[in-house]
C-alpha cells in the first residue's frame, strides 16, 4: 500500500512510519468510529491536508471549533483567497459574517427540496416535541415562501403570528393547497397550539444573536453551486453556537443548501475531474435524513462524504443499520461493544480488540475488489503553534458582509420599548388619569373587571402593591362619606411620578420638533388613551431614537361568551406612529424610520398634512421596493389638528358609525356589559366608546347605589353591603343628535337589507361588495360563498374580524 500520492488517499501511517491508506479511485464516502481523544480528527486533517495539496473542492462542518482551526494552520498563504470561513462568531470579532438564506430558491425545481430540508432540519432538533400538525403547519409555510422571491426564516414567523402579514404573503403564492391551509384550516384548526409551538421553536432559534446575524439576509453572500465548480474550501465553525439545538440546525441547513445544488450534478459527463469532499465530525448532531441523502445519493454527484462519531449508537437505529451498505470505507478506533459488533464482520481485529485499542490506533476496511483492511496509527501533521486568526479574518472580509452585532443584542420591543406596567395595572393608571378625580377600589374594580377576567383580589393587589407601594404611582387619601356616620374611606389619585412619567408631555431637545409636530403627536396619544390604549411618546430626551408614538394594547383573549383581554400580556400588535411634518426636506429618514419600526414588528403609520407630501412618502416607499400594504398613511390638515383637539375635550357636530350604534343600544340607559352583549363588541371595546360619548356631551355616566342588609349570627347585629353599579344615558343634547343620526343608520340597514336580498338571489352577476355598510358585510361573512370576500372588505376597511361558535364579532382598528 505504498503507492504515489497520486494513486492513494493516505489515512495514516503503519508501524515503520510510511504513510498508507486506499486506491484513491475506491475513496467515497468514509464513516469514521471512536471515543472522544482517540485520533478521528486526525484522520481528518491527514485527508483534508491531501485536498489542500491536490487543489480539490471541500468544506467542512465542525461543532467544536478545535478541527477548523487546525485546518486554516493548514493552508499556505499562496492559497488564502480559496478559504471561505464561516463561523457565527465572526460578527462579534470583526463585524462581518457570511451570511445564508435557508429558503433560497435559484431555480423552480428546487423548490420543494429546499422547503423539506427546513422542515427537516428544524424535526431533527425538536423531535421529541414534533407531530402531524406541527409539521404540516412549517411545511406550508415553508412551502409558500419558496415561492416568494427574498424571502427569510424571520418571515415564516409573521406567517404564523401576524394576520395582515400572512395575508399579504397569501397573495403571492399560486399553489391552492398552500393558501388553503393558510386561509382556511390554520384559523381553525392549528392557530392556537400548533403556531404556538411553531413560534416557540422559530423563536428559539432566531432569538441567538448570532444565529439572528447569519440568517438575516435574501441573498446568500456565498454560492454553493460556485463552490463546488471552483474547487474552493468551506470551513465551517459552529463552536460558537451555544446549544446543540442551534449548532445542529446551522449545520443541517449548509448540508443541505450543498445538497441542493450538488443534486444539479447529476448525469453530468464532466464529473470524474472534479471531486467534491464533504468532511462532517459529529455527525450524530446533524438531521439523518441529511446525512442519509448524501451518502445515498451523493456518489452520483462526484462528492465524497466522510462523517464522523464516537458510536453507532448516535445515532437512530433505522439509520445505524444502514450505515454499513451506505459508506463504502469504515475506519475504527476505540469503539465501544455495540459499534464493535456492529463491524467485526469486516475488519481486521476482534470484537475485544476494537474495544481496547491504544489512543491514536485504528482499524480500516474498504470495500473493493479485493477489499482493502489494515491496522494504522493517526499521527497529527498540524503545527499548532502557527496563527489561524489572521487567515480566518481575511476571509471573512473577502466573503462576508458587514453586520452590527449590537443590532443583534439590543433590547427588543418587549424588553425595551414596552410598558414598564403590565395591562392590567395600565388600565387603572388610564382610568385614574381619564377621571382626572380619585376614586375607590370597588370603582377601580367595576370598571377594570370590563375588559379583563379578574377578581378583585387581583385587582387590589395590583393597586396596592405594585402602583402604590412598589411604584409610587398612585396615591391614597382618605375621605368621608357625608352620610353622617364619619367612617373613612380609601381612594386613589395619581401621583406627581405617574404624570411625569407616564402622562408626561414636555418635549426637549432637537428631536422635539415644530409645534405642529408636538402637538399632533399628544392629540394622536389622547385620542388612543381615551380608548385605553397605553402610548409611549418620544419625548426627544437622552437615549435612543425611537418612534414619535408607540400604542400598545392588551393580547386578545377569546372564551365562548366574549372577547376579554390579558391582564398580563400585551398584544404583539404594536403602532408606531411617524410624524411627517414636511418628508420632502429628508426622504432617507422616511424610509429609514420605516425599515427601523417594520423590522421590530410595528404596524407603521405615517402622519402627513398635505396630499404632496402624501405623494412624497409613497414614491418614496416605491422607490424603495417597499409595498403598500405594509404602512398606513394618514392625512390631516394642519388647521384641522386644533380643530380635532376641540372635538375631542369638548363638542362634536357627528358620531361614527361605532359610536351611534352603542348609542342606540343605550336608550334609556345602560352598563357597558349590558350594550356590549348587544352590540356583539367586548366590554373594553364598548367602555373606549362610551368614554367617547362622554366627551362629545351625548351621553353622561350615572350610579346605582344598592344596599343589602343582612342579620349576622356572629356577632349578632345587621351587616350592610353597599353595591355602586356604573351606567350611562344619552344627554338632552344627545337626544336631538342622536334621533336625526338613528334616521340615518335605519336608512343604511334598509339599503343593506335590499343590497343582500339581491345577492342571495344572485343578481346582479357582478355585485359591488363596496356598496354594503360594514354591518351589511358582517352578516355575509358565514355565507359559504360569499363570506371570504365580505371578510376580507372589513378587515381592508380597518376592522378586526373574528369567528367564534357561528358568531361574528368585529372591532375597529386602532387609528
Amino acid at each position: 500500500m505504498s503507492s504515489g500520492k497520486s494513486d492513494i488517499t493516505v489515512l495514516g501511517f503503519n508501524d515503520n512510519g510510511m504513510t498508507a491508506g486506499i486506491p484513491r479511485s475506491e475513496q467515497i464516502h468514509m464513516g469514521i468510529f471512536g471515543e472522544v481523544g482517540s485520533g478521528k480528527s486526525i484522520v481528518d486533517t491527514i485527508m483534508i491536508n491531501q485536498n489542500i495539496n491536490r487543489d480539490e473542492g471541500f468544506m467542512l462542518v465542525d461543532p467544536h471549533g478545535t478541527l477548523a482551526q487546525d485546518v486554516l494552520r493548514m493552508i499556505p498563504e499562496s492559497k488564502k483567497d480559496r478559504v471561505i470561513y464561516i463561523s457565527l462568531d465572526t460578527v462579534r470579532l470583526w463585524g462581518k459574517i457570511v451570511k445564508i438564506n435557508p429558503l433560497e430558491v435559484k431555480s423552480g425545481g428546487d423548490r420543494y427540496v429546499v422547503a423539506m430540508n427546513l422542515v427537516n432540519a428544524l424535526r431533527n432538533i425538536y423531535r421529541d416535541s414534533w407531530g402531524p400538525q406541527l409539521e404540516a403547519l412549517l411545511r406550508n409555510g415553508a412551502n409558500a415562501l419558496v415561492e416568494i422571491e427574498d424571502s427569510t426564516l424571520r418571515d415564516l414567523v409573521k406567517i404564523i403570528t401576524d394576520d395582515r402579514m400572512r395575508s399579504i404573503f397569501m397573495n403571492k403564492v399560486a399553489n391552492r393547497d398552500v393558501r388553503h391551509f393558510w386561509n382556511v384550516l390554520f384559523p381553525q384548526q392549528y392557530q392556537k397550539d400548533a403556531g404556538r409551538s411553531a413560534y416557540n421553536k422559530l423563536d428559539k432559534i432566531l432569538s441567538t444573536p448570532q444565529v439572528a446575524a447569519i440568517l438575516d439576509t435574501a441573498k446568500s453572500t456565498i454560492d454553493f453551486g460556485d463552490i463546488m465548480e471552483s474547487d474552493k474550501w468551506v470551513i465551517v465553525d459552529l463552536s460558537s453556537g451555544g446549544s446543540d439545538d442551534v449548532i445542529s440546525f446551522l449545520g443541517t441547513i449548509l448540508i443541505n443548501m450543498v445538497y441542493v445544488e450538488a443534486r444539479k450534478r447529476f448525469g453530468r459527463p464532466d464529473l470524474s475531474t472534479k471531486p467534491f469532499f464533504m468532511y462532517i465530525d459529529e455527525a450524530h448532531l446533524f438531521a439523518p435524513f441529511a446525512l442519509r441523502e448524501l451518502l445515498n445519493t451523493m456518489r452520483k454527484a462526484n462528492m465524497k462524504v466522510t462523517i464522523a462519531t464516537q458510536t453507532i449508537n448516535t445515532f437512530p437505529r433505522e439509520f445505524a443499520k444502514e450505515i454499513s451498505a451506505l459508506v463504502r470505507t469504515l475506519v475504527c478506533f476505540k469503539v465501544d461493544m455495540e459499534t464493535a459488533n456492529m463491524f467485526k464482520t469486516v475488519m481486521p481485529v476482534s470484537v475485544e480488540q476494537l474495544t481496547s485499542m491504544t489512543q491514536g490506533r485504528f482499524a480500516f476496511y474498504s470495500q473493493g475488489n479485493p477489499p482493502h483492511t489494515g491496522l494504522l496509527i493517526a499521527v497529527p501533521i498540524v503545527d499548532r503553534k502557527k496563527d489561524w486568526k489572521e487567515l480566518a479574518r481575511y476571509s471573512v472580509e473577502k466573503y462576508g458582509e458587514p453586520t452590527s452585532f449590537e443590532r443583534y443584542v439590543m433590547p427588543t420591543k418587549s424588553q425595551h420599548y414596552s410598558p414598564q406596567v403590565t395591562p392590567l395595572e395600565a388600565t387603572i393608571l388610564l382610568l385614574l388619569y381619564n377621571e382626572n378625580r380619585d376614586m375607590t377600589k370597588d370603582e377601580i374594580y367595576e370598571f377594570v373587571y370590563k375588559m379583563f377576567p379578574v377578581n378583585k383580589r387581583d385587582v387590589f393587589s395590583k393597586l396596592d402593591d405594585i402602583l402604590v407601594n412598589q411604584l409610587h404611582l398612585v396615591e391614597r387619601k382618605n375621605t368621608t362619606f357625608n352620610d353622617g356616620d364619619d367612617k373613612l374611606v380609601t381612594r386613589y389619585v395619581l401621583s406627581g411620578l405617574a404624570y411625569n412619567s407616564f402622562f408626561s408631555q414636555a418635549m426637549m431637545g432637537r428631536r422635539a420638533g415644530s409645534p405642529l409636530h408636538q402637538t399632533t403627536i399628544f392629540l394622536i396619544m389622547n385620542m388612543q388613551q381615551k380608548t385605553f390604549k397605553f402610548c409611549i411618546p418620544d419625548l426627544g430626551d437622552k437615549g435612543e431614537q425611537r418612534p414619535d408614538l408607540l400604542i400598545f394594547e392588551p393580547q386578545r383573549r377569546e372564551d365562548s361568551k366574549d372577547i376579554t383581554y390579558d391582564p398580563l400580556y400585551w398584544s404583539e400588535k404594536i403602532i408606531a406612529v411617524e410624524v411627517e411634518t414636511d418628508p420632502t426636506k429628508h426622504e432617507s429618514q422616511v424610509v429609514e424610520n420605516f425599515r427601523k419600526n417594520f423590522e421590530l414588528g410595528y404596524d407603521v403609520w405615517f402622519i402627513v398634512f398635505s396630499d404632496k407630501h402624501k405623494q412624497y412618502v409613497v414614491d418614496a416607499m416605491n422607490k424603495n421596493n417597499i409595498a403598500k400594504q405594509f404602512y398606513n398613511i394618514i392625512l390631516i390638515p394642519p388647521d384641522a389638528v386644533e380643530r380635532l383637539g376641540n372635538i375631542q375635550n369638548n363638542s362634536v357636530t357627528h358620531l361614527t358609525r361605532e359610536e351611534l350604534e352603542v348609542y342606540n343600544i343605550l336608550k334609556g340607559g345602560g352598563t357597558a356589559q349590558s350594550v356590549a352583549y348587544k352590540a356583539e363588541l367586548s366590554a373594553y371595546d364598548v367602555m373606549g366608546i362610551l368614554w367617547k360619548l362622554e366627551q362629545k356631551g351625548v351621553a353622561e355616566r350615572g350610579y346605582i347605589e344598592t344596599r343589602n342588609t343582612k342579620f349576622a349570627l356572629e356577632g349578632r347585629k345587621n351587616i350592610t353591603q353597599t353595591k355602586r353599579e356604573e351606567y350611562f344615558i344619552p344627554t338632552e343634547e344627545g337626544k336631538k343628535l342622536g334621533s336625526s343620526d338613528s334616521h340615518n343608520l335605519e336608512a343604511e340597514q334598509k339599503s343593506d337589507t335590499a343590497v343582500l336580498s339581491d345577492i342571495k338571489d344572485k343578481k346582479p352577476a357582478g355585485f359591488d361588495f363596496s356598496k354594503l355598510s360594514d354591518r351589511g358585510l358582517k352578516d355575509m361573512v358565514l355565507d359559504p360563498e360569499n363570506g371570504p370576500l365580505a371578510k376580507t372588505i372589513l378587515e381592508n376597511r380597518g376592522n378586526y374580524v373574528h369567528i367564534k361558535n357561528g358568531k361574528v364579532m368585529t372591532r375597529k382598528k386602532p387609528r
